[in-house]
């Protein structure tokens, strides 16, 4: 019977994982890294350019209509030309 529910768990972390790459696809961020800690939460370090900080926000705002629990972030920072902002996920 753990089967079906180790199944699905692997299926809401693969999910989970493409819907952020997809987002990220979207609004061509780049990141430093992702650290999946389960299937429900994750911690993104995203870097944009400095034309493309507005898409740090839409990105945001992507994930949540996508009805995640918490997208969240404490700042949004310039760093040698590069934005940068580290994003928690939580489903």
């Amino acid at each position: 019977a753990t089967i079906p529910l180790i199944q699905n768990k692997k299926y809401k972390r693969q999910k989970f994982m493409n819907d952020v790459v997809l987002t990220l696809k979207k609004f061509k961020l780049n990141t430093l890294y992702i650290k999946q800690y389960d299937d429900k939460s994750m911690d993104i370090m995203l870097i944009s350019d400095s034309q493309k900080r507005e898409h740090i926000t839409k990105f945001i705002n992507e994930l949540l209509k996508k009805n995640y629990h918490s997208v969240s972030t404490k700042q949004i920072y310039l760093d040698k030309n590069i934005y940068k902002s580290l994003i928690r996920i939580q489903l």
